[in-house]
């Protein structure tokens, strides 16, 4: 048994999932379920990417998408891979010609995903945005979040607009937040 942290968590169907994250050992590839009816935990197949720690993952429309984080050589990743439940595969998407980052924004809005800020591999906080269109596997760079560079923001999608602010750079603790017109 070990603990991790930075995993990615997720859930379908009443049952809850979580992957990847960082041990004492280093980075994981370890993959898990848990039933909270048998309250149970089963070990899956390992995922099949890089191990990483300090990624990143939205679960949206019955899939859940990882991306980004930190391996244990210490290089950056800027991958997405999809997991379907139902077939219990992952599979891996088009990577993000964007810098590679750690602690970015990714949210989820009428069939986009949508990636920024963060942290690049020397360790400069960013405030870049891009779109990844999911039916056309194609990412877009679109305008930068107007506010300062930073890490670890919050995110949301509600209706047709994605919210995201706040976060860290250094010791700025930020309360800002933006709304996001994808249209």
């Amino acid at each position: 048994t070990y603990k991790t942290h930075h995993s990615y968590a997720f859930s379908f169907n009443g049952i809850g999932y979580m992957v990847t994250g960082w041990s004492e050992s280093g980075p994981r590839t370890d993959f898990y379920s848990y039933d909270p009816a048998q309250d149970a935990w089963t070990q899956l197949d390992d995922y099949p990417g890089p191990a990483r720690g300090y990624g990143i993952g939205y679960a949206a429309n019955g899939k859940a998408y990882l991306g980004f984080g930190i391996t244990s050589g210490g290089d950056y990743l800027r991958d997405l891979w999809v997991f379907d439940p139902v077939a219990n595969t992952w599979n891996e998407l088009a990577e993000c010609p964007c810098s590679p980052r750690i602690h970015p924004a990714m949210v989820h809005s009428n069939g986009k995903i949508y990636i920024g800020m963060g942290e690049d591999e020397n360790d400069n906080d960013l405030n870049d945005w891009w779109e990844y269109d999911l039916n056309a596997d194609i990412w877009t760079q679109k305008r930068r979040l107007p506010g300062s560079v930073r890490h670890h923001p919050f995110q949301v999608a509600i209706g047709n607009y994605v919210y995201v602010g706040m976060g860290h750079h250094g010791m700025d603790i930020f309360k800002d937040w933006y709304r996001y017109d994808p249209a």
